[in-house]
């Protein structure tokens, strides 16, 4: 206990000065930007003043009067159109009385005009000293008024009355560039914390748990009278010292018993009483110790959770870096799939990704069980990384398809591997602790890939961002390499004949078979159709910056990650299954209904950490409550393979979440499609309560919510 203390204290300690460097170097950074502000909204001021007035000056040199100068309007708003930020073009008299003007901002101008809150320049001043090239850009004069920034520019032609030119640069603009500049130092402040903290834990792990772990478990063979294994050395400078030590003494003991044995035989030759009394002694000895001297075997450090899971956040990482816009990325590319409306089109990768997951999943658990799980974590790297450069590089959609679907066949055969290697450091015991690691791994991963991801391709663009994720994968399989044992451990003989009898035996099961129907299929209906395809497209056609779209997809994976725990608690503790099921669904529903009255981005905000939240708390009891339907002597084994047909199904849920969100896409529009998507797992949710209720307990529990068993 002391030295997990020590652990999670020196984690915290390396976080908080992480934070509040970060932090630092942020706030020293956007008051930097602030103070270019000004300068830079004044510069763009003056480069378009300076080629509205060259036109309007010439115009007026050949005698042209102000009064009579023609589609004045339309001119100044084509150069407002091509800078958001002004937010109005206006152009006065000598007099100061406005003769033309666009913009949005133009009535708050003309209101400060009549205020005579707008600063003009001394056209006197101006007249009586021009500038020898005719440059007036000296004479101009910046103020901020109202959150704009004016800019009057001067125009005096010889026999011609003077006009000033004012500019509006709206703040709005850059205000809005800072709030993306903040967010962005958010997100990285939060992937840099939740990397810094898996990778402590695997440097803890590899430099002082797995060695005081390898030390007891040697200890505990001492202790029991086994002398015949030294440890492998591993570990930092201290605790390669202390298993060093621990070496250097079993050699010892084994040393001495070998000289006494040799002595032994000495004495052995002089008297047969002396050697039959050594030989009682040495006997008794041997029946409590066990020696090997000359032929020490050696004790190797068992792969830990905490080690394990380092390879398969960073391998998730890469695989969620593109999540964000792939939508966006396969409505970029040319389409051969003219006869299919472009929605649909859009949402074949994703769907071909899915389909093909569940495919090369069960081919992963067969080589699992036959070359052992590192293996097929390297294995599966292979095709991971090749998908990924392969989409980066994709010239139409055809080849983003195919692309995604070698992905797939990679991030299948990883995964499987992952959960056969956790499983088996489970068996050893905590299995329920060991397991969550697996899916807290999984979803830390997700988190900083959906951040990250979004925030790179804004910078690096969409094919670089796919480079990443590759050069991220042939990480993650080095350090598989490094970490995973080299097994080979077998599937048992009959497991593939299980198949059959999981279909038979959820036949028998109508709860189960409404936990799958009414919980699994539509939670995952829900995600894959709204968050990973609905969303980036929905929140594109509102103008929303893809860094925003990142930032949105991402708190799915923030409210999971927040509520699991409290959904884990619910079923351990209290034995509540049904409930936190039935909120998997309500939730997003709830969300999705509060979809039209609110601003898009906000709305869309609130509907995914409703669906995130929702799964948090429904995802564990519905694990938890398979075996909870599967009492008896067999009911561990009925568990595994109900488990299994879990996992099969929520496939299907998520091969047809995209395929429903691009139909109602094409047919009702993105708003309507968001609203539908959230109804459905609501809609089940209700039907759930009412099958859990209704249907006879007799099949494999006798209820699935309240008392427990």
């Amino acid at each position: 206990m002391a030295g997990g203390r020590e652990s999670a204290a020196l984690i915290l300690l390396v976080v908080a000065v992480l934070v509040l460097a970060t932090l630092y170097v942020a706030n020293r950074a956007l008051d930097a930007f602030n103070r270019e502000l000004l300068p830079l909204m004044d510069r763009e001021a003056e480069a378009v003043s300076s080629s509205i007035a060259a036109t309007i000056e010439r115009a007026l040199a050949l005698g042209i009067p102000a009064d009579q100068l023609v589609e004045v309007d339309p001119f100044l708003d084509e150069f407002r159109r091509q800078l958001p930020s002004l937010g109005y073009v206006a152009l006065l008299d000598g007099k100061g009385s406005l003769m033309h003007g666009v913009g949005p901002e133009l009535p708050a101008f003309e209101a400060m005009l009549t205020a005579k809150r707008v600063l003009r320049p001394d056209l006197s001043l101006v007249q009586a000293q021009p500038d020898s090239d005719g440059d007036l850009g000296g004479r101009s004069i910046s103020t901020s008024l109202d959150g704009i920034r004016d800019t009057a520019w001067p125009i005096v032609v010889p026999g011609q009355e003077p006009l000033v030119l004012h500019i509006g640069s709206s703040s709005r603009a850059y205000d809005a560039q800072i709030t993306d500049v903040r967010w962005d130092i958010w997100i990285v402040l939060l992937v840099s914390v939740l990397a810094t903290y898996e990778i402590l834990i695997f440097l803890l792990a590899r430099s002082a748990e797995a060695p005081m772990t390898l030390l007891g478990r040697a200890v505990d063979r001492v202790v029991a009278g086994d002398w015949t294994r030294t440890v492998a050395v591993i570990g930092s400078d201290e605790s390669r010292q202390v298993l060093r030590t621990f070496n250097l003494a079993v050699r010892t003991v084994n040393e001495a018993f070998a000289r006494l044995t040799w002595k032994a035989e000495e004495i052995a030759r002089e008297g047969r009483e002396a050697a039959e009394r050594i030989g009682r002694e040495i006997g008794a000895l041997t029946e409590r110790h066990h020696f090997a001297p000359g032929r020490l075997g050696r004790m190797t450090a068992l792969p830990g959770a905490a080690m394990a899971r380092t390879p398969l956040f960073i391998f998730v990482f890469a695989e969620q870096l593109p999540t964000s816009f792939m939508p966006l990325y396969a409505g970029s590319l040319p389409s051969p799939f003219t006869w299919l409306d472009p929605a649909v089109a859009i949402g074949l990768p994703l769907s071909a990704f899915v389909v093909a997951v569940a495919v090369a999943t069960p081919l992963g658990g067969w080589w699992v069980g036959r070359i052992g799980s590192r293996n097929v974590f390297l294995l599966g790297a292979l095709p991971a990384v090749l998908g990924h450069v392969l989409a980066g590089l994709a010239s139409d959609l055809t080849m983003l398809i195919a692309a995604r679907v070698i992905a797939a066949i990679g991030y299948a055969l990883v995964t499987i591997a992952c959960q056969h290697h956790f499983v088996q450091v489970a068996n050893l015991g905590r299995q329920a602790g060991t397991l969550a690691v697996f899916v807290l791994a999984v979803v830390t991963g997700t988190i900083c890939g959906m951040a990250i991801g979004a925030v790179v391709a804004d910078r690096l663009g969409f094919t670089n961002t796919f480079m990443v994720a590759g050069g991220l994968v042939v990480v993650a399989a080095l350090l598989a390499a490094w970490v995973l044992p080299a097994d080979s451990d077998a599937v048992p003989a009959r497991r593939a004949a299980e198949g059959g009898s999981a279909w038979l035996l959820a036949l028998r099961a109508p709860r189960f078979l409404a936990i799958v129907i009414l919980g699994a299929i539509p939670a995952k209906i829900a995600l894959n159709g709204m968050v990973y395809y609905l969303a980036p497209l929905y929140l594109a056609q509102a103008e929303v910056t893809l860094p925003a779209i990142g930032r949105t997809i991402m708190m799915y994976s923030i409210g999971m990650l927040v509520a699991i725990r409290i959904g884990a608690w619910l079923a351990d503790r209290r034995r509540l299954y049904l409930v936190p099921m039935a909120l998997m669904g309500l939730l997003p529903a709830a969300g999705a209904l509060l979809l039209p009255w609110q601003d898009p981005e906000v709305g869309m905000l609130i509907a995914v950490t409703a669906l995130g939240i929702g799964h948090g708390l429904g995802s564990a009891p519905m694990l938890a409550a398979v075996p909870a339907l599967c009492p008896g002597p067999d009911g561990r084994r009925q568990a595994a393979l109900l488990l299994g047909f879990l996992r099969s199904a929520e496939r299907v849920g998520s091969m047809l979440g995209p395929m429903i969100g691009a139909v109602l896409l094409a047919s009702a529009g993105p708003a309507a499609a968001a609203l539908w998507l959230g109804l459905i797992p609501g809609a089940a949710a209700i039907l759930l309560a009412l099958a859990g209720w209704l249907l006879p307990g007799r099949v494999l529990v006798p209820a699935m919510s309240g008392g427990g068993r």
